[in-house]
């Protein structure tokens, strides 16, 4: 009858249930414990990646400007004999606006005399030649070149007979635009971090490789923050007007 009795009412099956219940209970308990701890540092990471994201379009945007460029050439029968001649409403055909920030290069791509504007009514150009061979010279445009501010020679002849060939324009880095946003950076940083709207709580540096290698960088993460790394390739047109390839580097954190 004993065993009979036991067979009927197994107490260790009994226990088992609760053991298992309470078992299961603990890993929950364990599971919701873990996600409340990397739940905040896995949306601190997403919101980090989102700020790095912003930054880099922010950065690329400030330091970003037009330029145009077109050829100008002419043929042998129409080369005027003087170095200096007068290109006649060039700055017009161009669509190139007054006050005229402009760089002239001949095909061996070396910067020309500055050239002289005539006036904000008569947009004419002159180019000083090294000799009255040069037929083929491009023209670049931008509102980040100087001034030109050459005395009118006086001795040029006037063409109006020339060919405009291709014309390219969209907008680029500016190397002068890179250093002016550093110096910003570095003497009105909080004033920056307003104007780029960062989010509270976050910081962040950037970095310039240039063609040559050089680097520059402001703004250093504490050796025990972590860090949030972006890498951007980018073409930038330097003081020479010359087109370029370099690296923006943006950290956050």
């Amino acid at each position: 009858m004993k065993r009979g009795f036991e067979i009927l009412f197994p107490k260790n099956k009994c226990g088992s249930h609760v053991g298992m219940i309470l078992s299961f209970a603990i890993f929950i308990t364990f599971i919701v414990f873990l996600y409340s701890v990397l739940n905040p540092a896995v949306k601190t990471g997403e919101d980090k990646t989102a700020t790095l994201e912003y930054l880099q379009m922010q950065i690329v945007k400030n330091v970003s400007s037009n330029l145009t460029g077109a050829t100008i050439a002419w043929t042998e029968a129409v080369n005027p004999s003087d170095n200096c001649i007068q290109l006649n409403n060039l700055l017009g055909f161009l669509g190139i606006p007054f006050p005229y920030r402009v760089i002239i290069k001949n095909e061996n791509n070396i910067i020309l005399p500055q050239p002289y504007l005539i006036s904000e009514d008569s947009p004419d150009l002159e180019i000083n030649r090294a000799t009255s061979e040069e037929r083929f010279f491009r023209i670049y445009n931008s509102p980040e070149f100087e001034t030109p501010s050459a005395s009118h020679s006086g001795t040029c002849s006037g063409l109006s007979n020339y060919d405009i060939g291709s014309v390219t324009g969209g907008g680029y880095v500016f190397e002068k635009r890179m250093y002016t946003l550093f110096n910003y950076y570095e003497n009105n940083y909080e004033m920056l971090k307003t104007e780029f709207k960062v989010p509270p709580g976050s910081e962040f540096g950037f970095g310039f490789v240039q063609s040559n290698g050089t680097v520059i960088i402001v703004g250093e993460p504490p050796k025990t923050a972590n860090v949030h790394v972006s890498e951007l390739p980018i073409q930038y047109i330097n003081g020479d007007a010359n087109i370029l390839s370099g690296f923006i580097n943006v950290k956050v954190w």
